[in-house]
This record gives C-alpha cells, sequence and structure tokens, in this order.
C-alpha cells in the first residue's frame, strides 16, 4: 500500500472528519477542518524504518483522524528511504510523521500514547528533538506556521517570537535545543551541548571530532589504557537500512571484518576494537601518521601547487600495484575514491574505509562514491546489490588516476574535462591510455593489471590533440528557458533560503542572462523573445511583493533585483514594468552598515550608476555619489597606506564581492564617470592595501602548442586575518584582479592572471566561486594582452567540457552563471553585473 492509500482508508472511515489533504512534493499535509493549528509551540515527531512505515502511518493515522489532529508525514517510501542516508541531512533525517498538538494539554497526553501505541516498533533518534523514552516518539518547541525573516544577507531566517515580543532564530540543528523562556513538559534532565560527552567507556577519550554526518561520527581519540592515538567511528541504529532488517551497524561490523581479512596483505589501519553501547557502534582502529589522498586535490588553498608528477606517478602505480593485489587474493575493495587511500610520510599508501570491501563473486556491498563508481556500480540497489567484480575496483582506480593527472577532484562521469587538461598537460597526456582503458563503460572493455602495468613502463609521451565540440551555448540556454516558471511566485526553483528574487541563487540571475543572450538573438532559440517578455511581465506582479526593507545588496539584495527588472523591461519594450523598477530602485538605501558589492552600499551605487548610465535619470547619478560620499567616509586606513572597509563584526575581506576590490571598484567607477577626486584617492588606497597582501610565487605554465614559460603569478587570502586562498569572482584572484585592472595596474593584474590560470586546474563551475568567474576576468585581459589570450581560451573549454551537466540553475554555482560566461565568450555579450568597460 502507498502512505497516502493509508491515510485516504482512515479517512474514509470517518466521514464526519472534514479534513483537506494537501500533496507536496516531500511532504503530505492532513489538515482536519475543526482542528486548531498554533503558529508555534511543541510538536511531536515520529521515526520509523521502511520496514515498518506502512504500520507506524496506519496507528497513527488511526488515533489522530478521529480527534481531528493536524499531522503531516513524508509522501512516499522513496522518500522516507531518502532521508535516511548517510549524507542526508541529520537535522531533518528520521522524520517521518509530525502531529501538530492544538495546546500543551494534548501534547503531552499525544506523546504517552504514541509512545505506547508504537512500542515495538523501530526507528531512527531524530537528532533535532528529544526522544521520549527510547521510543520513536520525539519532541521539540518550535515554529509550526511558516514564519521568517529576511536578514541582513538577504537570507530567510526561521523565527518564533519570545514572550517579549522580541524574534529568535528557530534553527533546526543535529542537537536539542530548546528556547530558553520553555519549560519541557516531561522535565527531562539538562541536555548537553554537542561535545560535551567526550568519554566512550572507561578506555577510550575523544580528542577532536573530524566529521560528522547523519550516520554517525568519526573522531580522533586516545586509547587511555595505553596512551596510544585511536580513529574512532561511530554509526547509529536506522541510518541506512536494508530491506533485511541490517542498517550501518553492520556495514559497520563488515568493515572490521575486513580490516582482519585485509591485514597482512596490502597495508591497512589495524583494528583495535569493535563495540556497542545501546544502538551504537563503535569501531576503533590504528589511527596512521599521513595526509589523505584528496588532499593532493582539494588543498585547503586554492594557490597550492599541483603534485610533482613524479610523485603522482609513483602514486600511480602504488594505487594500480594495491588493487592488482587484492584482487589477486579475492577480494574488491568495492568503493574506490581518493577519500579511501592514506599517503603516509614514507610515500607509501594505505588503504582505508574498507566497509564496501568483500569476496569477488560474493553479494557486493552497495557503499560508493559517486563520481568515482563504475555505471554498474551505480545501478546497484539494497534490493539488488549485485555481486563483487574487480571490474568494478578497475574502474575506481583508472577514475582516481584520472583526478591526480589532473589535479582535481572528478566530477562527473564524463571524461571531456579530462580530455581538455590532457591537451595542455603532458602527464595527463601520458596517463589518458591507462584512465581511458580502465574507465571503458563495459566491465569487460577494462584493462587487466597486466596491460596498465606495461603502459605505465612506456617512455613519457607529449600532449595530444583535444576533441572539438559545439559550444553548448543554445542546449544550456534551451534548459534555461524550459526551467523558468513565470506563472510561479518563485520563478526559479532553488533550495537555498535566499530571496527567490535575488541574483545568487534567483530570478535575478536568470533574468540577467535572457538580457545578455537577446543581444545576440539571432544565433539564439526563437522562443527566448517570447519567454522574455512573460518575465519582465513577472517582474511587474513581483516587484510590489519586496518586503518593507529594502536590502542594498547587488547579490543578496533588491538592488540586483531592480538592476534585472529594469533590464529586461527596457529589452522587451515594457514601460510600466521599467517604471515600476526605478520607482523601487529608487529607494534602495545609501547608507548602510554593510559597505560590500553582494550586500551592502557598493552594491545599491553599482546599481544606481548602471541605471543612470541607461536611462539617464540624474537623480541615479546623485544617488551614487550619496553612496560614494558614504563609503569614502567610511574607509579606515591601514599601517601599510592603503584602506579596508570593516564589516558590522569587525572582520574585514580582499575580494569582489564581500571585500575591499568591490568597493574600490565602485568608487574607481564613480570616479571615472563623475570626475570625483574623493572616490577616485580611495580607491587608490584600496588597491595600494590588496597590492601589499598579495602572495607571489613564479608558476610554469604549458601553452596548448606543449610550450611553457614562467610567469610570476599573485594570490590573495579571504582577508588580512586569513589565510585561506579561494577560487574566483567572489572572493579570490578573478575579482581582485579585475579591479587592479580598472585602476591600471596592468603587472599585477597580468599576476593574478597567471594566478587564476594556474589555480583553474581545480576550479569548480560557477560564476562567484569557480571557472565562469575565473574566465570572465581572464577574457577582459586578454582584449589588450595577447599572452593572456590561451588562458581564457583554456578555461572556456574547460568550461565548454562542463557545462551541459546539471548543475542548477543558480547564477552564482549553476548552469545560470556559466551560461552567461559561455555568451560573453562566444558571443561578445556583455557580463552581468558589471560596467561596460570590464565587458
Amino acid at each position: 500500500m502507498t502512505f497516502d492509500s493509508i491515510v485516504r482508508d482512515e479517512l474514509d472511515a470517518h466521514p464526519d472528519v472534514t479534513t483537506t489533504v494537501v500533496h507536496e512534493p516531500v511532504w503530505h499535509q492532513v489538515a482536519p477542518s475543526r482542528a486548531r493549528t498554533r503558529v508555534q509551540g511543541w510538536k511531536i515527531h515520529v521515526s520509523a524504518v521502511p520496514a515498518d512505515a506502512e504500520d507506524v502511518l496506519a496507528r497513527v493515522a488511526a488515533l489522530l483522524v478521529p480527534r481531528e489532529v493536524a499531522f503531516k508525514y513524508l509522501a512516499s517510501a522513496e522518500v522516507l528511504d531518502e532521508s535516511l542516508k548517510r549524507r542526508s541531512d541529520p537535522s531533518s533525517s528520521g522524520k517521518f510523521i509530525t502531529v501538530y498538538p492544538k495546546d500543551d494539554d494534548e501534547f503531552v497526553a499525544l506523546v504517552k500514547e504514541l509512545h505506547d501505541l508504537l512500542a515495538g516498533c523501530r526507528g531512527p533518534r531524530i537528532l533535532s528533538d528529544r526522544q521520549y523514552r527510547d521510543g520513536v516518539v520525539h519532541y521539540r518547541y518550535g515554529q509550526i506556521k511558516r514564519h521568517s525573516v529576511l536578514d541582513d544577507l538577504g537570507t530567510h531566517r526561521h523565527v518564533i517570537v519570545a514572550p517579549d515580543g522580541s524574534l529568535a532564530s528557530d534553527e533546526r540543528r543535529s542537537w536539542y535545543t530548546q528556547p530558553e523562556w520553555v519549560r519541557d513538559p516531561f522535565a527531562e534532565p539538562e541536555f548537553a551541548a554537542p561535545g560535551e560527552a567526550t568519554r566512550l567507556t572507561d578506555r577510550y577519550r575523544v580528542t577532536s571530532v573530524i566529521r560528522h554526518n547523519n550516520r554517525g561520527g568519526v573522531f580522533h581519540a586516545e586509547d587511555v589504557s595505553t596512551g596510544r592515538p585511536v580513529i574512532v567511528k561511530h554509526c547509529r541504529a536506522g541510518i541506512d537500512p536494508n530491506p533485511d532488517g541490517t542498517d550501518t551497524r553492520d556495514t559497520m561490523r563488515h568493515e572490521a571484518a575486513m580490516l582482519r581479512e585485509f591485514a597482512g596483505i596490502v597495508p591497512v589501519p589495524e583494528l583495535i576494537d569493535l563495540f556497542d553501547v545501546g544502538e551504537h557502534t563503535f569501531l576503533v582502529e590504528e589511527k596512521l601518521p599521513g595526509v589523505p589522498l584528496h588532499s593532493l586535490l582539494s588543498p585547503d588553498d586554492d594557490d597550492a601547487p599541483p603534485p610533482d608528477p613524479d610523485v603522482v606517478l609513483d602514486l600511480v602505480r602504488q594505487i594500480t600495484t594495491l588493487l592488482d593485489t587484492v584482487h589477486r587474493h579475492g577480494f574488491v575493495v568495492g568503493d574506490v575514491s581518493p577519500d579511501n587511500f592514506l599517503l603516509a610520510p614514507s610515500g607509501i599508501l594505505h588503504l582505508l574505509d574498507l566497509e564496501g570491501a568483500g569476496r569477488i563473486g560474493e553479494p557486493a556491498a552497495v557503499v560508493r562514491t559517486m563520481e568515482y563508481a563504475a555505471p554498474e556500480k551505480l545501478a546497484q540497489t539494497r534490493e539488488s546489490p549485485g555481486v563483487a567484480d574487480a571490474a568494478t575496483d578497475r574502474y575506481g582506480g583508472g577514475a582516481v588516476i584520472e583526478a591526480l593527472a589532473q589535479a582535481r577532484q572528478r566530477d562527473g562521469h564524463s571524461r571531456a574535462p579530462f580530455d581538455v587538461l590532457a591537451a595542455h598537460n603532458s602527464l595527463a597526456a601520458e596517463l589518458a591510455p591507462v584512465v581511458r582503458g580502465l574507465t571503458q563503460a563495459v566491465p569487460v572493455d577494462r584493462w587487466t593489471w597486466d596491460r596498465v602495468h606495461g603502459e605505465l613502463a612506456k617512455p613519457r609521451s607529449s600532449p595530444i590533440a583535444a576533441v572539438g565540440r559545439e559550444s553548448p551555448v543554445q542546449d544550456c540556454l534551451k534548459g534555461l528557458l524550459n526551467a523558468l516558471r513565470p506563472g510561479d511566485e518563485s520563478m526559479v526553483e532553488s533550495t537555498r533560503r535566499y530571496d527567490s528574487r535575488f541574483v545568487q541563487t534567483g530570478a535575478a540571475g536568470a533574468t540577467s542572462v535572457l538580457v545578455q543572450a537577446l543581444r545576440a538573438a539571432e544565433h539564439m532559440p526563437p522562443e527566448l523573445a517570447t519567454v522574455s517578455r512573460e518575465v519582465s511581465r513577472w517582474w511587474h506582479g513581483t516587484l510590489d511583493r519586496f518586503e518593507n526593507r529594502l536590502l542594498p545588496g547587488l547579490y543578496n539584495g533588491h538592488s540586483g533585483a531592480c538592476w534585472a527588472a529594469a533590464d529586461i523591461a527596457r529589452a522587451t519594450g515594457d514601460e510600466s514594468t521599467l517604471d515600476r523598477a526605478l520607482d523601487v530602485a529608487g529607494k534602495l538605501p545609501v547608507r548602510w552598515h554593510i559597505p560590500t558589492v553582494a550586500h551592502g552600499v557598493a552594491g545599491s551605487g553599482m546599481t544606481m550608476l548602471h541605471l543612470w548610465r541607461t536611462t539617464g535619470l540624474s537623480a541615479f547619478r546623485d544617488k551614487a555619489l550619496d553612496c560614494a560620499e558614504h563609503l569614502t567616509r567610511c574607509a579606515t586606513p591601514m599601517a601599510t597606506g592603503g584602506v579596508h572597509w570593516p564589516a558590522g563584526d569587525g572582520s574585514s575581506y580582499h575580494g569582489f564581492a564581500v571585500g575591499t576590490a568591490g568597493i574600490g571598484a565602485f568608487l574607481a567607477e564613480v570616479a571615472d564617470l563623475c570626475d570625483e577626486d574623493g572616490p577616485r584617492r580611495v580607491a587608490r588606497q584600496a588597491g595600494d592595501e590588496l597590492l601589499s597582501q598579495a602572495r607571489m610565487r613564479d608558476v610554469r605554465i604549458i601553452e596548448r602548442d606543449g610550450s611553457s614559460a614562467t610567469h610570476r603569478a599573485a594570490w590573495w587570502s579571504e582577508g588580512p586575518t586569513s589565510q585561506c586562498v579561494r577560487h574566483g569572482w567572489w572572493s579570490g584572484g578573478a575579482g581582485i584582479g579585475a579591479f587592479l585592472w580598472r585602476l591600471g595596474n596592468r603587472d599585477m593584474a597580468l599576476a593574478a592572471a597567471a594566478g587564476v590560470r594556474q589555480s583553474s586546474v581545480r576550479a569548480p563551475l560557477g560564476a562567484f566561486w569557480g571557472l565562469a568567474g575565473d574566465g570572465a576576468f581572464l577574457l577582459e585581459v586578454a582584449e589588450t594582452e595577447t599572452p593572456v589570450r590561451p588562458w581564457a581560451d583554456f578555461v572556456t573549454a574547460l568550461v565548454e567540457s562542463h557545462a551541459l551537466q546539471d548543475q542548477g540553475h543558480d547564477f552564482a554555482t549553476g548552469t545560470t552563471g556559466t551560461l552567461a560566461y559561455l555568451l560573453r565568450a562566444r558571443h561578445g555579450c556583455p557580463m552581468p553585473w558589471t560596467s561596460p568597460d570590464f565587458s
């Protein structure tokens, strides 16, 4: 039976109960007409494993429907199963049924009745809630009817109301919290905050957390009986449930068995202990010195140099030999990825995390790292796991070698990015035959280890020719046009909590790309014009629904929404939408406690300049000057002779979106357009500050023809007190370099360009933190600096090798921002959110 049919049967049995059932993608709501639902208060959550779910729902519905109590349940068994996976959100995992009592008395009664009714039923602990007497019933105090406020950073924050009328955050965390003014009706003992309990039995003392997820956690610990440092792995009941009743605890026990089997065959950690505490299972293993292999592919700093080619070749030989040895002993590793190898100080690789291992020919463990798993491994399910086969390991080994060769994590099963890199990288070219041989889609076509060993013994080769491919602009744009919903309240679907109209994840970002595409309409899909007109009318309706409080930010504020609405209205001849957009823009703050482009006054100022430039209305020029005057006055001198702009909490950043570069770029633009000396002086001081903060290093860049040259390269940390270096436009060298380029500092802008090119092999997609933002900067510099053109072409090729993958439609990290870059690179359309001088 389906969950809906169970509830419908119960409702049919009570025709006197008038009820509305609302079907949403995740939850189905049961709302009796006479139920009284509070705005906030105590609510009850019931957990269940899939095998018990139908029985649990039937029992709960039989209790609640006659009493006309409102409740909701997960839409399907598939949704429940997904919520119980190890990588699901731990703050919501396990919540199968939510019950909304009408008052505190009914809450107390229902908790007790449900606990007795569901005795013996199985379900995981709900981490955000307090568990009632070790059963499947849990509860927490919080929001019942949705109520959110838009905070200063453009995020919708769930809130509840305190007795004094103030608003308090209602965040769902992976541990239990309750408002300070609320008393638990069951008077349970005080709860401990995460991290306070550090002792596991009398033997192990936890010293630090490595990671937490829905499954449990991994910890550094000390064996107090010996003083020896150890690694403790923890998993809890009910997560990753299987049809036979087993769950992730059994997977951990299997991992312990595999550690015993692999000991003496290949280097693995020593198994020290395996024990249960209640419904929790713990595995204790030797703490090995070294670094995980993935640290070579995803280093902490984006300016980290790629690993030495000789080191990579040695690692490749170790990986192939290690996996070959495992197979010769009749086992598979099962889940082969960079996370499953540890590189010891001696240079020796150790295997880690053997939960996916098993004997060849026996049922396979359904454990995999998606980007590195063979196609047949991806097809496995818990109901149909298949058998353990060495060919799946060979695919995984080839995928890991591919990642090492390109010095970046694999982000899909397309080899197109690797082909681009192989054309610019002799190491990738040398390893290309091995990668292609091991990652064949059909298992029987994959190379044997003997063939791999023979290929690796050959002399080193030179770069290979890149495979030509058509520009994906048309297909990407069609995908965007199909995804837009100008008939809905939220035109762009997003799972994030930013306002759905803003640039970063919402409608303004998508709208800006339509405006770009209209500039090259003869090359675009014919439906572009029709959709653009519909989008303009959507803005006409939504501009009236802005909150009373307007935020000045460009990327996460109302400035970007006004900019986008005005542009699409002008492009489609929609005068009424244009008038409405200009009216709202005239109300945007020009003074604010946040100075930045993304969230503050510099974003409002850039919008004012854009609207003045495109409409000729002097009122917007005056407002831009007001923004510039405010930012000039707020600049804080530094010991270097430069300036920066601290945020409200005292922190400051270097980057374009949230720091000095973006504020300086706005002031420089004001100075140029309005001939203002004050903003010009402060913009130059901002540039001086960034020059003083640059990290310089010589890098060797290989060009398409195989030649190489050494360049002086520059990177910047996120801020004066940070050591973390990031990709892209938001806080990386691309945005900072673009500002220095505007200031006329050619040498440092070229150094920034060299740094961007060097780091681009590791960059993700996206306009704000990845390749699209990097490429936009390189294209600008390449307009007059011929040596930079091949670097921009390389980034464009990398972007095009990814663009058709499903990345979502937010501007910051998704296909929309990537498409904006491709429209610039392939059709010359100016990048959104920049002045004409930048595009």
